[in-house]
């Protein structure tokens, strides 16, 4: 069964079941489709060690959501916190280069 078919099955299910239905068929979130990482996903995405993510979650500047005792980040603010370090890091090899006389 292509992934096509299976998506039109799963509506077609969807449909039948009655909205107030506790037995609602639900598609199971894969990586792509999650709003939020773990820790072992952003070492994963970064390519770090995990104490090296742990470290980097415990940082203030770091988007970290606490749930309980769990750590999860958002998505969208990871790639927002990478883009800032990104343009960081430039700015301080601009400086750098300036003070070698570069």
């Amino acid at each position: 069964m292509t992934s096509q078919e299976k998506s039109t099955l799963l509506e077609l299910l969807t449909k039948l079941v009655d909205d107030n239905d506790v037995t609602t068929i639900k598609q199971k979130p894969t990586s792509e489709h999650m709003d939020v990482l773990t820790i072992p996903q952003v070492a994963k995405l970064l390519q770090v060690g995990m104490s090296k993510a742990y470290e980097i979650a415990a940082q203030d500047n770091f988007p970290v959501v606490k749930i309980g005792r769990c750590l999860r980040v958002p998505k969208e603010s990871l790639l927002e916190w990478v883009n800032k370090q990104q343009r960081f890091n430039e700015l301080q090899g601009l400086k750098s280069s300036k003070k070698r006389g570069g």
